[in-house]
């Protein structure tokens, strides 16, 4: 796991982890409570992390649900209005709590950004 992601999954700064990190490398009877909570905390998350899968595209979302054709079918549209989507890279807003409910069942996460929500544009120009 990476330090960014670790810092991301505990909601900490760099600085608090390495400060943590820091602190386990001494043996300190206090801090060694700290680090164990610590590292106890870490090892949760990186079996959440193991349990889904992430996917970072929009072509690894259509492939976590079969494919073109499979994904059509759940939203109800033509395969051709979802390879539409795949030019703009975004799906339509409106399809994205049926489609995390989806994936959250075959234990996948995508990040909210493969949907074009109005903050999405801003942040994107």
């Amino acid at each position: 796991m990476h330090q960014k992601e670790v810092i991301y999954y505990l909601r900490c700064n760099a600085t608090q982890l390495h400060c943590t990190q820091r602190h386990i490398e001494k043996a300190k009877p206090k801090i060694r409570l700290l680090s164990l909570r610590f590292l106890n905390r870490l090892a949760s998350v990186a079996l959440i992390m193991k349990k889904r899968k992430q996917l970072v595209t929009f072509d690894d979302v259509v492939e976590a649900f079969g494919g073109v054709s499979k994904l059509a079918r759940f939203v109800e549209r033509s395969p051709s209005t979802v390879c539409n989507w795949r030019k703009g890279g975004y799906f339509p807003p409106k399809f994205y709590w049926d489609m995390i409910e989806a994936l959250e069942a075959r234990r996948c996460v995508a990040p909210r950004l493969l949907w074009r929500f109005e903050d999405n544009k801003r942040r994107a120009a």
